[in-house]
């Protein structure tokens, strides 16, 4: 993907934004390579800018980055070739079970999850 690509993006980011989203990417050893994934990540950061009511501003990179790791992790999960095979999910060691329990509590927040939402008990009326 090249920074021509870039000029094309939702809501023209600042070069000096892509340069920074870039190299929080490259800290991971990751670069923007699927340009559909790229553009929904910013489409997804312009939506956040345009939240704010009053000084809409960007993301800040290390967010925005998130966000496109996020859905590079999404787009590898709905694909067959990217699942890991059944020895390395059964082998696996304490560390990595314990890395991978804890980033299991934690979801996005605002997310569908299937688990029902229990309801407080009801107070009977004041007499």
């Amino acid at each position: 993907m090249t920074t021509a690509d870039d000029r094309y993006l939702p809501g023209s980011p600042s070069k000096r934004l892509l340069t920074s989203v870039r190299r929080t990417l490259k800290g991971y050893g990751m670069r923007p390579h699927n340009l559909t994934l790229w553009r929904d990540t910013w489409a997804w950061a312009l939506a956040v800018r345009n939240s704010y009511l009053f000084h809409q501003r960007w993301p800040n990179a290390n967010e925005i980055a998130a966000q496109y790791v996020t859905l590079l992790l999404a787009d590898m999960r709905a694909t067959p070739g990217f699942r890991l095979p059944f020895r390395a999910t059964e082998k696996q060691t304490p560390a990595v079970q314990a890395r991978l329990a804890a980033a299991a509590g934690r979801a996005l927040p605002g997310a569908q999850t299937t688990e029902p939402k229990l309801l407080p008990p009801a107070e009977p009326p004041a007499a």
